[in-house]
């Protein structure tokens, strides 16, 4: 009877030329659902939101490539590669099982960890560099131990020799490597970004499960 007066609820609408959007049934679950209501409401709610989250994980998953590829050598590196690559050319969505989403966001936060000790690592030597700076101490210079400093260094009387090759004369140099420097720093920053940008696809990867759950109730419903 419900039935029946549904569809002759339409056929007045029709009759008086009034728009029918509100009574045409929508499709959820194998149920139909009357566009308007809360339900569709909610379904295609979903549907939007399940859109913008796959555009944000491309998005995300394209960062996380390029931050991956100069750390190819390391384990970070090497996952954020596979997992960028895996979620570009197979997308998740909010009908694939919970599983697959799961196991994204578990390497995603193996990369954190990773990215995490890569970060200390990188501080722990600028701080044992700037402590205990390397020296050399070597009397391989030609002029050597003649009772002049030769090795052009700070207090050196000649510059005939290399820095750090008349020890004899002048005692053990500082060995500093600006360029060694600038290679730490670099490949915290760059295991910092990489850090960020795994958090942000594990977000949008829990954002995905969340739809899921939310679409999976709306067909219940």
């Amino acid at each position: 009877e419900n039935t029946g007066d549904m569809h002759g609820a339409l056929r007045v609408d029709v009759a008086r030329g009034v728009p029918v959007a509100q009574g045409v049934p929508v499709q959820a679950g194998g149920s139909s659902v009357a566009q308007g209501s809360p339900v569709a409401a909610g379904i295609a709610a979903g549907r939007t939101g399940s859109g913008a989250a796959q555009q944000s994980l491309r998005s995300d998953c394209l960062c996380l490539l390029l931050l991956s590829l100069p750390q190819a050598r390391t384990l970070q590196g090497f996952l954020g590669i596979v997992v960028a690559f895996t979620i570009l050319y197979s997308p998740p969505s909010t009908r694939q099982s919970s599983s697959r989403l799961g196991v994204l966001r578990a390497f995603m936060s193996l990369i954190q960890v990773l990215c995490a000790l890569a970060i200390l690592r990188s501080c722990f030597s600028l701080a044992h560099i700037s402590k205990h700076p390397p020296e050399i101490c070597s009397n391989t210079c030609l002029t050597a131990s003649d009772g002049e400093c030769d090795d052009a260094g700070g207090d050196s009387v000649y510059d005939t020799c290399s820095l750090g090759t008349d020890c004899v004369d002048c005692g053990s140099r500082v060995y500093y490597r600006e360029a060694f420097v600038f290679f730490i720093v670099v490949t915290g920053l760059l295991s910092l970004s990489l850090m960020v940008c795994a958090a942000r696809v594990s977000l949008r990867t829990r954002a995905l499960q969340l739809l899921q759950l939310m679409q999976a109730s709306e067909t219940l419903v």
